[in-house]
């Protein structure tokens, strides 16, 4: 149904059912994640649900982790949400210069991601799976 509304339309699929389930569905999962980052967090404040930062961060979790699939957003919401705390915990403390270094490393390192694998982490493993599966006897 996403690439043609018609001609699934045409083979008999109910496509204004199949709308309306994937809106419930997606309302649904959004209302368990909102609570369990509200139980989280501890607290829900307007302009923090919905600053700018916070948005980016959602969207780049899914360009990293692969648009289009199920799998990748939850994939990139590990990878950066890992790699932002690691080096938040890693260079964060620094005295000399280097308190914001952490980002500019965490910025550099989604950069690369973007470029190099522009299909995320879902197609990079989908990749390495062919080559793997072409490369066996």
């Amino acid at each position: 149904m996403r690439e043609d509304e018609d001609a699934a339309e045409a083979l008999g699929i109910a496509t204004r059912r199949l709308k309306v389930w994937a809106v419930t569905l997606s309302a649904a999962l959004t209302s368990v994640g909102g609570s369990l980052w509200a139980q989280y967090v501890g607290f829900v404040d307007p302009a923090y649900v919905f600053s700018i930062d916070l948005s980016v961060r959602f969207a780049l979790n899914t360009i990293i982790g692969g648009m289009g699939t199920a799998l990748g957003p939850w994939l990139g919401s590990i990878l950066i949400t890992s790699l932002e705390t690691y080096l938040r915990a890693t260079f964060a403390g620094m005295k000399t210069g280097f308190a914001g270094i952490y980002l500019i490393i965490y910025g550099v390192v989604l950069i690369l991601v973007v470029r190099f694998v522009p299909e995320g982490l879902v197609g990079l493993a989908g990749r390495l799976r062919t080559r793997v599966a072409g490369a066996s006897p």
